[in-house]
């Protein structure tokens, strides 16, 4: 998500750094970040966010879980806890959350294979 909205950025015409948008986005969020950057920048930000969806699924290939991840899971499960997983994406996430790596953590949780099917992944 950050290198697509330094790449939108960039075909304006301006630079920003992996910190301040990693910053701008985790903060507040996607919307805040480009109306903030566009005003600074005297752009429409319709414009920036149009940039930034054209590259956003181009980047997103693959997007990974923080380091120890895993770890935090199964030390969650360990003390009786549960581990759920909820996402602002859109449809483009079923594909990723379904992923072997992903339904191994998540079988950690005992539940039924069949009751996690992307398809019962809905959006709000």
């Amino acid at each position: 998500m950050v290198q697509a909205f330094q790449q939108a950025v960039a075909e304006l015409g301006g630079t920003i750094t992996a910190e301040a948008t990693y910053r701008l986005m985790r903060q507040q969020s996607v919307g805040y970040a480009e109306k903030t950057i566009a005003a600074q920048n005297g752009w429409d930000w319709q414009a920036l966010r149009a940039g930034y969806q054209r590259w956003e699924p181009q980047l997103q290939q693959a997007p990974a879980a923080f380091t120890g991840a895993k770890a935090v899971l199964a030390k969650v499960v360990a003390v009786g806890g549960h581990n759920y997983l909820m996402t602002h994406r859109d449809e483009s996430a079923q594909t990723y959350l379904v992923q072997p790596a992903l339904i191994t953590i998540l079988r950690t949780q005992s539940l039924p294979t069949s009751r996690f099917h992307a398809n019962q992944i809905q959006r709000p």
